[in-house]
């Protein structure tokens, strides 16, 4: 099953902190392996349910030069294909896990990645170099993702009881959410039933820009709110690049959710350069 978790801003002290509460709350979904790394201002955990490659598929999970880092639960189904692709490209893996060919894919095809996944999936995907982090999941929303957004912070997990670990985060019950439980019996994305805390849709995606100001520092800015479309080719990482310093920018909303079959939900975060963006704290 395995559990995921991270930090993106913010204090490092304070988010790696976090970080480990979070996994020790998600012990149950990973009780063979925990793995945690800070990369830049992003703190990722991983709780590891071993399934895949028992012994090599540590998490979190790095390229060659430990350049691109991922946690992942879940199962990319497809990965002994897209592996064959890419060691004819020229890339060397060190394990068997299913997970690698993320960080691999990554370096291949970039974002384009996902559109060649078939699997049950949500990951997080950091490149401190290219200034980016996203996260994504399957196509049929079947491995669950929260976040929240407080402050200059992104937090996210697996588990919503994970998110609760921060005492910042405990906004109480959302009374729409409420109201769509009571009809529904469930509460419908991009809704907790926690004020403040969403669930990533399987779909649509949201994405954000940071800006530093002199007052603040590093900011998030915008709410989550998540475009209406999939993975576009016309949206190369490079018009990402060139977004830094402006606010988010936010697609078209309502579009009935059945029209998000077949594509994947990614929360993009490009975050700012500093000392040590190379080296990498692992445990």
């Amino acid at each position: 099953m395995c559990g995921i978790c991270g930090v993106a801003g913010g204090d490092a002290a304070r988010g790696r902190e976090l970080v480990q509460r979070m996994c020790d709350s998600m012990v149950h979904r990973g009780p063979d392996d925990e793995g945690i790394v800070q990369v830049a201002d992003v703190t990722l955990g991983m709780r590891r349910l071993s399934i895949i490659d028992l012994t090599g598929g540590h998490q979190p999970m790095h390229n060659e030069d430990s350049t691109i880092w991922v946690v992942q639960t879940g199962e990319i189904f497809n990965h002994l294909e897209l592996r064959s692709q890419l060691a004819a490209a020229g890339h060397v893996f060190a394990t068997e896990s299913d997970t690698e060919v993320l960080v691999h894919g990554y370096e291949e095809w970039g974002e384009q990645l996902v559109e060649r996944l078939n699997g049950q999936f949500a990951f997080c995907l950091v490149h401190p170099r290219a200034g980016q982090l996203f996260l994504a999941r399957d196509r049929m929303g079947i491995k669950p993702l929260h976040y929240a957004i407080s402050d200059d912070r992104l937090v996210f997990a697996s588990e919503l009881k994970a998110l609760l670990r921060d005492p910042a985060l405990r906004g109480g019950i959302d009374p729409i959410a409420l109201d769509e439980y009571l009809a529904y019996e469930f509460v419908p994305s991009p809704r907790s039933i926690v004020r403040g805390i969403s669930k990533l849709r399987a779909g649509p995606y949201a994405e954000l820009v940071p800006r530093r100001t002199e007052a603040t520092g590093p900011a998030l800015l915008g709410a989550a709110a998540e475009r209406r479309r999939g993975w576009s080719r016309s949206k190369p990482r490079s018009a990402l690049r060139r977004a830094a310093g402006g606010a988010s920018r936010v697609g078209p909303q309502g579009a009935d959710q059945r029209r998000s079959a077949g594509r994947v939900s990614v929360w993009r975060h490009r975050f700012e350069r500093g000392d040590g963006d190379d080296d990498a704290a692992r445990r």
